[in-house]
């Protein structure tokens, strides 16, 4: 018996050990996009501006200049989040990550709201997101060329270079804007 839990001992600390070394370095989006296939298949923690629209979800880098452009286009500094389920399943992974992952954002935001005690309008949230990150191998193969070349990518309107199935989410940074005073 007292071998048995020794094993067990030993297996949940190296459980545990591989678990922490697991945890990939953060990398900015820009960065991440000096060389995307460097990345792509890997599980990563890329940190950016986090950006719900009205059909999606995206990790935006800002401006990064002319970091990425293939074939004549610039490709625009964002990451894809896809929320379909069937996505993660074909993947082997769970959407259950990203779902916590927006149920912490939300609860941050609201937090930080009562915090300020309703004060300013929140300018942005920047997030690190956990995921395992894919793009196109070749993205120059992925630009359509004609009269303006297009890239054809991951997202709504198949504009991102890359996407980010989401596993985890930390360091969420809320940021506010005063509002003006009311004569």
């Amino acid at each position: 018996m007292r071998n048995l839990l020794g094993v067990v001992a030993i297996c949940g600390a190296a459980t545990i050990a591989f678990a922490q070394s697991a945890v990939p370095k953060d990398i900015g989006v820009c960065d991440l996009f000096r060389d995307p296939s460097r990345y792509n298949g890997k599980r990563i923690a890329v940190r950016g501006v986090y950006h719900p629209g009205g059909h999606g979800l995206y990790l935006d880098g800002g401006d990064c200049g002319e970091v990425l452009t293939t074939r004549g286009y610039r490709w625009p500094s964002r990451i894809w989040v896809p929320l379909a389920r069937d996505e993660y399943l074909s993947r082997g992974l769970s959407i259950q990550g990203e779902v916590d992952a927006e149920i912490e954002i939300a609860t941050a935001r609201s937090r930080e709201g009562q915090r300020r005690g309703g004060a300013g309008v929140i300018e942005r949230v920047t997030v690190t997101y956990v995921g395992l990150f894919e793009t196109h191998n070749d993205l120059g193969a992925a630009v359509v060329q004609g009269p303006i070349p297009r890239g054809v990518g991951f997202g709504q309107g198949l504009t991102a270079p890359g996407q980010l199935f989401v596993t985890a989410v930390r360091d969420i940074l809320v940021e506010f804007v005063e509002e003006p005073a009311r004569r």
